[in-house]
């Protein structure tokens, strides 16, 4: 078989043939592995080619294939030029790892309500894949998203294979649904059990927690995550001993310094905290029935972040908080189970 015609150009950094035929190829054609067991954008990367892997990068490729070689395309650039361009907008990238914790997306919890989160998940596990695809491509609200084409992409390969981790990959591949999607969770109930009805977000979210082919992504250690926090609120709630449920998706990094160079970011309010939240998963909740927390670093468009996500409904409790000489608060979490009260 021969090399496809938008491969050698971009392997040759023939920029105009490039602009001339790509909006014509479907992501299929693009991110397809040639008979040299590469890719497009591979290619573009290793020969060093700036404006190409620009122009693929823009028009959806898909940054997580490995060639024969088992690389991905970010492995291949041989340039800070080219690297640099598979990075998150910083923008993007501070609004994934640091967020301003707000009342809707956290409730704290007491022996009596701390069982929503279990209950919650329960509802909702065990949700179509296909279905799940199918709630995000018709939401009249990602019609004019960023990256929806690639988004689109990802839902396709969802149904096709009825596999959620590129369910996940839709998640991480677009700012847009994964806001909109951690809005509607955070404004929602606390106790969805009783009122819940199947629509909005919730098909979506209900794929992660038991779906077997997840099991090899789930995650125990540390992970960390920035927050700016107002005075008042530190004050008040964050205390040892102190137990909350987290609606929504959380995004958290393996890497201290992702989580920290975010925190240490600038606000314009002087009542605010920045604050470094540091999550301990217990390795025995790999045991479990439920997903709590996912490596998905192998998973996301970004895999240089190193991210763990953190599924929707978890329960946590303050081990510490603290003051450190950089000028950010730390406060330790660890997972935690309200099951053990149930008699």
């Amino acid at each position: 078989m021969s090399l496809s015609t938008h491969y050698l150009a971009c392997r040759k950094g023939d920029l105009s043939t490039i602009e001339q035929i790509l909006p014509s190829l479907s992501l299929d054609e693009i991110n397809q592995i040639e008979p040299n067991g590469s890719t497009s954008l591979h290619a573009a990367c290793f020969f060093n080619h700036p404006q190409i892997v620009k122009l693929l990068l823009k028009h959806g490729a898909s940054r997580t294939v490995l060639n024969k070689y088992g690389n991905t395309p970010l492995q291949e650039a041989i340039t800070d030029e080219i690297k640099e361009l598979f990075y998150r907008k910083a923008a993007d990238a501070q609004g994934r790892f640091t967020t301003d914790l707000t009342p809707d997306a956290m409730e704290w919890v007491s022996v009596e309500n701390g069982i929503y989160g279990w209950r919650n998940k329960q509802k909702i596990s065990g949700m179509n894949v296909v279905k799940a695809a199918d709630c995000i491509t018709h939401d009249k609200r990602f019609c004019n998203a960023a990256d929806m084409n690639k988004i689109k992409y990802f839902l396709d390969k969802a149904r096709q294979t009825q596999d959620p981790h590129w369910l996940l990959k839709a998640y991480t591949a677009g700012a847009d649904l994964c806001r909109s999607i951690n809005k509607s969770l955070a404004s929602s109930p606390s106790d969805i059990y009783a009122s819940f009805m199947e629509e909005d977000f919730y098909s979506f979210v209900g794929c992660f927690f038991h779906h077997e082919a997840l099991k090899k992504y789930r995650y125990s250690g540390k992970c960390y995550r920035g927050l700016k926090l107002a005075r008042e609120d530190f004050e008040s709630n964050y205390k040892p001993g102190g137990q909350l449920l987290i609606k929504p998706f959380m995004s958290t990094s393996k890497l201290r310094s992702v989580a920290e160079n975010f925190a240490l970011s600038p606000s314009d309010d002087p009542n605010t905290l920045s604050v470094l939240c540091i999550y301990t998963i217990p390795e025995r909740t790999l045991l479990f029935r439920d997903n709590v927390a996912l490596n998905i670093s192998s998973i996301s468009e970004y895999p240089h972040e190193q991210e763990v996500l953190i599924l929707p409904y978890t329960s946590l409790t303050i081990l510490t908080a603290s003051h450190i000489l950089s000028g950010l608060i730390e406060i330790e979490f660890e997972w935690f189970s309200f099951m053990q009260y149930q008699k």
